[in-house]
Order: C-alpha cells, then sequence, then structure tokens
C-alpha cells in the first residue's frame, strides 16, 4: 500500500491564562502525516511554533489517559486520535474553506492552563463511592485473634501463629467447606486468607477494570453538567466493579448508597455519551444499567416499598408494554405520587398540573400506539432470557382491562 503523503493542517486550539477569558488560537502545521496522532501535533506546535502551550501527556501509547482533551468538539485521548481520521470528522473550515481540528479542554471541569484542567471534582466523585475492596470485617478478625492470643504477662506484641496458619492454609485445606467453583465468604477465624475467585468470577471485572481514568466520560456526561451531586459515570462504573466482586464484603452499604437519589445511578439520563467515548470500551453505562438492575432485584426479594426511582423505572416500562408509548396523564401519578398513597407526592404536581390545563396542555384522553403488541412481544422476550439468566425482576402488575 503506498504511503500517503504529507498534508498540511491547521488546528485551532481553545486557550486560557489564568485570569483571563478563554480564547481561540489558530497554528498551522506543514508536513504532517496522515497517520501522526493529535499528539503529535500538539507536541510539534510546542516545540517549533509555542512553547507557552499547556497540555498533559505521559505514554503516548493509551495507557495512562493523561491526554484527555475535546477534539472536534468530542473527549478523546490525544495519543489515539490521528490526523486522518480526525480531518474527515472537522467540524469547522479556515479562511481558505479548509477542513481544520479544533482542540478544547474537557468539560464539566475548572480550566487551569490552556488545555490542562483541575481533575480534583473528577477524583473527589470516585473517592465518594470508596473505589477499593473493603475487608475491614476480617481486618477487624485479625485483631481479635491476635488480642485473644496475647498473654496477660506480656508486654510485647503476641506471635499470631494462628493467622498466619490461616494465610497460609493450601486450597485443598479442609477448613473451607466449599469447593473452589464456589464463592468463598471468610470464616471469622481465618480473617487474613486469601479470597480465591473462580475465573468466571474474575471475568465480570475485567471490562471496568480496563477503566483507564482518563475523565472522557466526565467530561462529556450531561447528568453531571446539571447534577453537582451526581457522582458520574466513571465512579459508577468502578463502583458496579466493587459490586460484582465476590471479595468485597461491604456490598449492601454500597448499594444503599449507589440507590440515592441525585448521587446515586438513578441520577443517569442514559443519553449513552459516556460509551460513545470511552477509549477503553469500558461501557460506563451497561455498568451502571446493572447497578439498576441488582438494586431492583434487590427491593424485589426484599419485598420493601418501591422507592421513587425504582417506580419510575418500572412504571416506563410497564406503560409502554401497556400503551406503546407514555400515558401523560397516569405517569406522574403513578411515579410521585405512588398511584395515590403518597399525599405529599400529588400535593406537588398540582400547580403544573393546573398550569398544564390552563395551557391546553393537559392530554384528556390516551390511545395506545400502532405496533403496541410488537412491543409488548418484545419487552416479554427480554423477560424470558432475563428470567433464563435469573437476572429478570418481578415487574409492577398490569393494569390493563
Amino acid at each position: 500500500m503506498p504511503n500517503r503523503p504529507a498534508v498540511q493542517v491547521t488546528f485551532q486550539i481553545m486557550r486560557r491564562e489564568p485570569g483571563s477569558s478563554l480564547r481561540v488560537q489558530s497554528y498551522r502545521l506543514d508536513n504532517v502525516l496522515p497517520g501522526n496522532t493529535i499528539l503529535d501535533c500538539l507536541n510539534r506546535i510546542k516545540w517549533e511554533q509555542d512553547g507557552s502551550l499547556g497540555f498533559r501527556k505521559n505514554c503516548r501509547n493509551t495507557i495512562c489517559g493523561s491526554c484527555a482533551m475535546q477534539i472536534n468538539g468530542r473527549s478523546r485521548l490525544a495519543c489515539k486520535e490521528n490526523v486522518s481520521e480526525m480531518l474527515t470528522r472537522a467540524i469547522g473550515t479556515d479562511e481558505h474553506g479548509e477542513p481544520v481540528i479544533t482542540v478544547a479542554p474537557m468539560g464539566n471541569l475548572p480550566v487551569i492552563r490552556d488545555l490542562v484542567v483541575d481533575l480534583q471534582p473528577f477524583w473527589a466523585r470516585l473517592e465518594s463511592i470508596h473505589p477499593s475492596v473493603s475487608r475491614a470485617e476480617q481486618l477487624a478478625a485479625a485483631e481479635t485473634v491476635a488480642a485473644q492470643e496475647r498473654s496477660p504477662q506480656q508486654n510485647h506484641p503476641v506471635s499470631t501463629d494462628r493467622v498466619n496458619q490461616a494465610s497460609q492454609a493450601s486450597p485443598t485445606d479442609q477448613s473451607t467447606d466449599q469447593p473452589l467453583d464456589q464463592p468463598l465468604d471468610q470464616p471469622p477465624d481465618q480473617p487474613l486468607r486469601e479470597t480465591r475467585q473462580t475465573p468466571d468470577q474474575r471475568a465480570l471485572l475485567e471490562q471496568a477494570g480496563n477503566c483507564i481514568a482518563c475523565g472522557a466520560c466526565y467530561s462529556e456526561c450531561n447528568a453531571v453538567m446539571v447534577n453537582p451531586q451526581f457522582a458520574g459515570p466513571q465512579a459508577l462504573a468502578k463502583a458496579q466493579r466493587l459490586v460484582d466482586d465476590t471479595r468485597d464484603r461491604a456490598t449492601a452499604e454500597r448499594l444503599s448508597q449507589l440507590g440515592e437519589d441525585g448521587s446515586g445511578v438513578w441520577g443517569c439520563t442514559r443519553c449513552f455519551a459516556c460509551n460513545e467515548v470511552c477509549p477503553m470500551e469500558v461501557n460506563p453505562l451497561d455498568r451502571i444499567s446493572r447497578i439498576k438492575s441488582v438494586l431492583l432485584a434487590q427491593a424485589a426479594t426484599a419485598g420493601e416499598a418501591i422507592e421513587r426511582p425504582l417506580r419510575h423505572r418500572q412504571t416506563l416500562v410497564q406503560m409502554v408494554r401497556e400503551g406503546g408509548w407514555i400515558d401523560e396523564r397516569q405517569f406522574a401519578i403513578r411515579v410521585i405520587g405512588n398511584s395515590g398513597r403518597d399525599w405529599r407526592g400529588l400535593a406537588s404536581l398540582a400547580p403544573v398540573g393546573w398550569r398544564m390545563v390552563a395551557r391546553g396542555k393537559m392530554p384528556l384522553t390516551f390511545e395506545k400506539s400502532e405496533g403496541t403488541d410488537q412491543v409488548r412481544g418484545l419487552i416479554d422476550a427480554v423477560r424470558a432470557v432475563e428470567a433464563a439468566q435469573g437476572t429478570a425482576q418481578p415487574p409492577l402488575p398490569d393494569r390493563e382491562s
């Protein structure tokens, strides 16, 4: 295959000095190879034209995530995207009508200088979900074992042979009553023993484990933009990995936090932006949906009163199954008013309802959409697959006459 010739490329870079407003500066590079990455070009601009240009970089190989920025209006890794591809996706032109590549700092984050953003809000949201495997119970048990073995006459640390023996036990030790192909719950008297996982259990964690914390999903997240409490797609994808991790001992606490209205998974707007920009195909939205499924199954199993976020999801599916689309007359009453059982929720709807009536926007009738039977068939087919996989959530009862 013949080598493609070098080209001349114009870059429009959004710049900002500390204490000043944003401005756009153009740079023209000659002899740019189509296979050069955007990071290669930024390096050339800095080395050959403007040493004051600020941006982050490190591995240059799609590993560290340092060079995430908005390229042609979408958050991407500068070390991954090449000039040829970005020219075909150009969203602007120069004075000669030629396509230009636009570069800007990531969104939803304060700009420090040029393309360098303050990642503290991003890291704070990650820390908020406690992003490490919790084995507090095992550590507490280890301290208990050591305390029980400590002699009152001794003034120095006591040997923890019992703990060490437990931690060094072989996989065939009779002290574990479970085979290797089953999840192992640590017995309290063996607090420091390794927690083994089967290949299938480990496989559940691999996709979320590919995250390089570049922040591209956070930069594109619509929910983060309007809701400062929302944890964000990267943090929630990490949380899903911990929920599915058989080594973690804080699953109940995690699910309680992840189910909170506003900050948890129900704050996601399901816009798919995070999936589209993730350079490692972690698919954060899929991870968030997985947590939602676990929460729905947990609520149904426990027989608890369905909270508003869960009610919203179940009512939406139920209405689409019944009529092909949402009955706007009943949706808010069922979700916010809990089908007439939440009087405060119903009262909060009154002002909006009266305004809709006054402006003629309150639908008085409801007609099923065309193809409702096909929609119902699709939903039932998905439920059948979920039931076969053991992931189905009991739906709300049908209201069909």
